[in-house]
């Protein structure tokens, strides 16, 4: 992303990273996030998640492994925005990375079939009643 708010890959406006500016990283958010919670690790709390976000926003970094694995971790239950005296917007910013990374990232094998699993038979009854013969 340029200063003027271009995106470098796509060419276009992106104005749901300027969410990213408003947190100031005060960790009010760390206590209501459970996979912070559960993991400890501070690029997995909504902080951390928004660090790295802006981070890529400003061409600091790329769509890496970690990064798509840090932003899957959440749950999306928004405690964190709730919680935030800085009112980020995070179910947007959230909501703009997963599908930057639905388009810009692809995924090892093991992860588009897990996830086709998920999202095209466990919904269907009919679908996954095979599945349970085997």
């Amino acid at each position: 992303m340029t200063s003027d708010g271009q995106d470098i890959q796509g060419g276009g406006e992106r104005p749901a990273w300027r969410g990213t500016q408003d947190c100031v990283h005060c960790g009010l958010c760390l206590t209501h996030c459970p996979t912070y919670l559960t993991t400890g690790v501070e690029m997995s709390s909504p902080r951390g998640r928004i660090w790295m976000m802006r981070a890529l926003e400003e061409a600091e970094t790329t769509l890496s492994p970690a990064f798509v694995r840090h932003l899957d971790q959440c749950v999306g239950c928004l405690a964190c925005q709730e919680a935030c005296p800085s009112q980020v917007p995070y179910a947007v910013l959230l909501e703009h990375a997963r599908e930057g990374i639905e388009q810009a990232y692809t995924r090892p094998a093991l992860d588009r079939w897990s996830r086709r699993l998920l999202l095209e038979v466990f919904p269907y009854p009919a679908r996954l009643g095979p599945l349970l013969t085997l």
